[in-house]
């Protein structure tokens, strides 16, 4: 595995593709569907909002990093040494979030006292040659979907994919994220 010396998120896209536990799998989706119809008009939506948290936090699964990453780092193509976040040219270094990449996408794990907390993907061009198909990412996200009962829950396009169910995983990857 490849090591890169750090990587920056825009504080906007953190947790926007997120994985959840899937407990959230019906309250997320009936939220996303409610706030779609009645803020969408057709050309985008006519109002922003912060989205509340989750009914069942990913924390709630008490899953330990050191186990999490074990899984993670025999697939990822590289290991990010730092995470910064921030906007513009405001960067601040994230001491408890790591990141692994897969082709052009990153995924982004924040961990407090040993657990998982968050879990995010986010695209990044690492390299021209990895714009392909990202099967890596798919082959990780089937992987966590099977042992940890995940969701991922695309917030830009108000969708919901079962990780462990890898038709539905693959159409995702094929249509939105390729």
């Amino acid at each position: 595995m490849n090591i890169i010396d750090s990587v920056f998120f825009h504080e906007d896209n953190y947790c926007q593709i997120e994985l959840l536990p899937i407990q959230n799998l019906f309250s997320e989706n009936s939220a996303m569907q409610n706030y779609s119809n009645e803020n969408f008009n057709g050309d985008g939506f006519i109002t922003a909002t912060a989205r509340d948290e989750t009914k069942f936090p990913l924390y709630k699964l008490e899953i330990s990093y050191s186990s999490f990453v074990l899984i993670v780092e025999k697939i990822a193509l590289f290991s990010i040494e730092k995470v910064y976040t921030g906007y513009l040219s405001h960067r601040v270094l994230k001491n408890n979030i790591s990141a692994y990449g897969f082709e052009n996408y990153i995924l982004y794990i924040e961990s407090n006292n040993g657990l998982i907390s968050k879990l995010w993907i986010d695209y990044y061009l690492f390299s021209d040659t990895l714009n392909g198909y990202p099967h890596t990412l798919q082959t990780t996200l089937y992987e966590l979907g099977l042992k940890y009962e995940l969701v991922l829950v695309d917030w830009n396009e108000f969708l919901t994919v079962i990780l462990k169910n890898n038709n539905q995983l693959n159409e995702y990857i094929s249509q939105v994220l390729d």
